[in-house]
């Protein structure tokens, strides 16, 4: 990455922050070769939400990147810089009617996460008896037994998805198979923990395989493993591990790529390397105890 000299750095007001361009090319090059190598069907979808910077986004979006939103501001903002269709991820847990229709007017992914949702799903279905209605399901997984203190929602639990364990993911897809034209085509299952590690998505895959079979999805077509990876964090796991970690386990459950579309929503650990911070050095100050740096 390059980094301004001091030469540079002091013609310009501080702070501010100095975005590299082609590092986050090399990023993005990196998670398509490890696609291309163990999953070719394979979808990136940047987290709006960790930085909606205009510019970074238009970026993305030349690089073949697709966005990941969780508000209709969020969905407002990456359609106005040329998002469009399936290139458009929809999360969140609030989607009123306006976003649930231009989402899908527009043909995104939209993975559904409340009965309020899946209402106003059922509505816009009825009324276009014509058209066939694609949805993802949010999943709440509850993996405390599985992976005690992992989860960054704690004790409490995530607030998010269709709780597989109380019958409420059940309740969904019934609900939506009653609408004739409604195709289940995906499944979300995106876990927030602390750790990070390879077995979380190993154990996605097995969860995801587990709901497909049980409630018999035969029209899946992708499966939505969300983010929280390491990306560039040195002596942890790769976009090359993680990619072929995902691949491996589905296909000992027999997918193939062809047939499934594999869908990541990484936010920090593709931006985060991106980005360096110019700020002034103010004072030095040495006291009984410590040395200060004022900024």
């Amino acid at each position: 990455m390059r980094h301004f000299t001091y030469q540079e750095a002091i013609k310009f007001p501080t702070p501010f922050f100095l975005f590299d361009v082609n590092h986050l090319a090399i990023q993005v090059a990196k998670i398509k070769n490890a696609f291309k190598m163990y999953w070719e069907n394979g979808m990136i979808a940047y987290s709006v939400k960790t930085n909606s910077l205009p510019f970074l986004a238009e970026a993305l979006l030349e690089m073949g990147v697709g966005a990941e939103v969780v508000s209709e501001d969020e969905f407002n903002l990456v359609s106005q810089l040329n998002f469009k269709g399936d290139s458009i991820v929809c999360n969140g847990p609030i989607k009123h009617k306006n976003w649930i229709e231009n989402a899908l007017e527009q043909g995104c992914y939209l993975n559904i996460d409340s009965k309020n949702e899946l209402k106003l799903v059922k509505e816009y279905a009825n009324n276009n008896p014509q058209k066939e209605i694609k949805i993802g399901l949010r999943v709440n997984n509850d993996i405390e037994d599985i992976f005690p203190n992992a989860s960054t929602a704690g004790e409490n639990g995530s607030r998010f998805g269709f709780s597989y364990e109380t019958g409420e993911l059940e309740a969904a897809i019934s609900e939506l198979r009653s609408v004739e034209n409604i195709v289940i085509s995906g499944l979300h299952l995106h876990i927030s923990t602390n750790v990070r590690s390879l077995a979380i998505y190993k154990y996605i895959v097995c969860k995801f395989d587990e709901i497909v079979k049980r409630f018999k999805l035969s029209d899946i077509e992708y499966l939505d493993a969300g983010g929280g990876f390491y990306g560039e964090v040195p002596n942890k796991p790769t976009w090359d591990d993680y990619i072929s970690a995902l691949s491996a386990e589905l296909k000992a459950k027999g997918y193939v790529s062809k047939n499934l579309k594999v869908i990541i929503e990484p936010g920090v650990s593709l931006l985060s390397g991106c980005f360096s911070y110019y700020t002034r050095v103010e004072d030095v100050k040495d006291t009984a105890r410590s040395h200060f740096v004022v900024l």
